[in-house]
């Protein structure tokens, strides 16, 4: 990351209306210095050099939304979609920035839509697995996982089964298919221990996270998964240390 904020500065010093050196500038602000000024500030500046670059708009909503300004996001989401009809990637951070505003039935007909361009896009399962699970649709959920999910990766399937499970609050299955995933990926243990009620090990994992600069923070104000620990005094200054309330 460090390398690429000298990089787009480089761009943008050796000409100022490159909008995806602007772009550029202002993922790296957002994701891993938390400088959400900045990040605003190189958006906008990319979004008045060229109008129809899809990416800013798309990249605006996720700040947007990561923020709590889930109407802006949503309408900056909805401009990428206009320019650049068929892109997954563009279609799929629409659900999510629906999700984040917590408009679940929404997402899942947005993942879904997806899911019909692109069969085999593993993060959209999960991600539509994820919204079964705040709707309490757990049978759907563990469909998902199955179908979409196992076929490619039985650690991931593992994981998302143990989450899955947590929330259902169905420890003992939990418990079993968190004994099958071997991984250490801090994100997914997060995931698990947030969603098993574990608050001491969330916590810690968030610091990990916090202290790696990992883009996963970025949700923290927003995603509904944080929910379990969010009244937690340790948790709120972690929002304080990454500037999200004063």
């Amino acid at each position: 990351m460090p390398k690429a904020r000298e990089a787009a500065r480089t761009a943008i010093r050796l000409d100022d209306t490159v909008p995806e050196a602007h772009t550029a500038l202002a993922l790296v602000a957002e994701n891993y210095d938390y400088d959400w000024p900045t990040a605003e500030r190189e958006f906008l500046r990319a979004i008045q050099l060229d109008p129809s670059y899809a990416t800013a708009h798309q990249w605006y909503a996720e700040f947007l939304s990561w923020q709590g300004r889930q109407a802006e996001a949503l309408a900056e989401s909805e401009k990428a979609r206009q320019l650049d009809p068929l892109s997954l990637i563009i279609a799929v951070d629409y659900g999510s920035v629906l999700y984040r505003a917590r408009r679940y039935d929404d997402a899942i007909a947005q993942y879904r839509v997806v899911l019909e361009m692109d069969p085999n896009s593993i993060h959209t399962c999960d991600l539509l697995r994820g919204a079964y699970v705040r709707k309490a649709l757990f049978t759907e959920a563990l469909d998902i996982v199955n179908r979409c999910i196992r076929p490619r990766s039985e650690q991931w399937a593992s994981a998302s089964d143990a989450i899955t499970y947590a929330e259902w609050g169905q420890t003992a299955k939990a418990d079993q298919a968190l004994a099958r995933f071997a991984d250490d990926q801090t994100p997914m243990r997060l995931q698990i221990a947030l969603a098993s009620g574990r608050k001491e090990q969330s916590l810690a994992l968030l610091q990990k996270l916090y202290v790696a600069h990992s883009p996963v923070i970025t949700n923290l104000k927003v995603d509904p998964i944080f929910d379990p620990v969010r009244s937690d005094p340790r948790f709120q200054s972690l929002l304080q240390r990454l500037h999200f309330v004063e």
